[in-house]
């Protein structure tokens, strides 16, 4: 399935309430829905001729995130195919299973958060990863 904009705009939404947005070192663009995703700070938008969907990335390093990467909390963000947030020690928690409902994930870099735990199974089947 896919995402269209007021789907992404909640996901982000999610996303920047579940990290604590407010915080940020910075959050330009973020939260306005008058403009398009793409304009929100650390955002970009590529769209895929083969599949004519849109996808998204979150490229947020060093940027002060504090609290959970809302995975399978009612995160419905099928487009999304970066999630880039590493050096962002305030992001805690584990990666659930439900991660392989993100199946157009191709690129997940959190490191130096402090995301505990093993590696789900589902993050196995996600079969865009590079």
């Amino acid at each position: 399935s896919t995402c269209n904009q007021s789907c992404v705009y909640d996901a982000l939404s999610i996303f920047y309430n579940s990290t604590n947005g407010e915080q940020w070192k910075t959050s330009d663009g973020w939260l306005d829905r008058s403009l398009p995703a793409k304009k929100w700070f650390g955002i970009s938008e590529f769209f895929d001729m083969k599949t004519s969907m849109t996808y998204y990335s979150i490229f947020l390093p060093n940027n002060g995130l504090n609290g959970t990467i809302p995975f399978g909390h009612n995160w419905t963000f099928p487009n999304l195919a970066t999630l880039v947030v590493p050096n962002n020690p305030g992001i805690v928690g584990t990666i659930p299973d439900s991660i392989s409902e993100y199946s157009f994930l191709k690129k997940i870099n959190l490191r130096e958060t402090n995301i505990i735990g093993s590696v789900p199974t589902g993050f196995f089947s996600l079969s865009h990863l590079e």
